[in-house]
C-alpha cells in the first residue's frame, strides 16, 4: 500500500489512502482467521495457500478480496471518473514492478468489453477467475501471478 501510494503521489493521509489501509487489514485479517493465526503474526506460504484455499472451497474468496480491490482500484483511478483507463493501469503496474509491454498486454485481456477501462466488476472478474480457474493462462495470471 506504502509504494502504490508513494508510486502514484497519493498522500499518505487521504480519504482514499485510510480506506486502502482499512481494506488491506481487513483482508489480512480474514486471511489470518482462516489460517488460524494471531493478526499480528508472519504467514508461511503453506498457510497461505491453505487459507486462500479454504476460502475458494467455502466460496468465500471474494468477500476476502472485494473491499481490497474496490480500494486500489479507487486508488489507481487517479482522474477520478470512476474506471481505470491504460494509462492509470499501467502507471499503477510499474509501481508494482510489472514493466509497460505486460502491463498493456493485461490490461486489454482484463478490459473485457474493450471500452479503453476497466471498471470494478472486471477486476473483480479477473481476480475470482485466478483463485477460482485453474487454467494457467486466464487474465488474471497476466497481473495478479506475474513473475518478472
Amino acid at each position: 500500500m506504502e509504494r502504490l501510494l508513494e508510486g502514484l503521489g497519493l498522500s499518505p493521509d487521504s480519504p482514499k489512502a485510510a480506506a486502502g489501509y482499512a481494506a488491506s487489514r481487513s483482508c489480512w485479517q480474514q486471511i489470518a482467521d482462516r489460517a488460524g493465526i494471531a493478526h499480528h503474526k508472519p504467514l508461511d506460504r503453506q498457510g497461505f495457500v491453505a487459507a486462500l484455499s479454504s476460502a475458494c472451497a467455502s466460496g468465500t474468496i471474494m468477500e476476502i478480496f472485494e473491499p481490497v480491490i474496490a480500494a486500489h482500484v479507487d486508488l489507481v483511478d487517479t482522474d477520478g471518473d470512476g474506471v481505470v483507463d491504460r494509462s492509470e493501469f499501467v502507471r499503477a503496474q510499474a509501481v508494482n514492478g510489472i514493466p509497460a509491454h505486460p502491463a498493456e498486454d493485461a490490461f486489454h485481456r482484463i478490459d473485457s468489453d474493450g471500452d479503453g477501462s476497466i471498471t470494478l466488476d472486471e477486476w473483480l472478474t479477473v481476480v475470482s477467475t485466478f483463485y477460482t480457474d485453474p487454467e494457467p493462462d486466464n487474465p488474471g495470471d497476466r497481473v495478479v501471478n506475474y513473475r518478472p
